[in-house]
């Protein structure tokens, strides 16, 4: 018995959030990054589940990476800003 999926996403159910996440997700199934498959529900249309494809691994792991250069990078401009105006 496989494990169940796990959710990464959830849509609250506010128009423009949804339209925006189905236009990344779909947009990150066409570079390859994502793979989705469609599972039939009781409850509606079908299930759609979306996980990282071996390339969409990769850029996670880089992305990941990445982060913390970026906050630091910030952190220093926001203190940078503090000490020129004094506080």
């Amino acid at each position: 018995m496989s494990a169940p999926p796990k959710v990464g996403f959830v849509s609250l159910g506010c128009p423009k959030a949804l339209v925006d996440s189905e236009r990344i997700l779909t947009r990150l199934r066409a570079e390859g990054f994502l793979k989705s498959r469609d599972v039939p529900s009781d409850a509606g249309p079908p299930r759609r589940y979306f996980s990282l494809t071996p390339r969409g691994k990769v850029r996670l792991a880089e992305m990941n990476a990445y982060w913390p250069m970026l906050t630091n990078a910030l952190e220093q401009l926001k203190s940078d800003k503090e000490k020129e105006s004094g506080s």
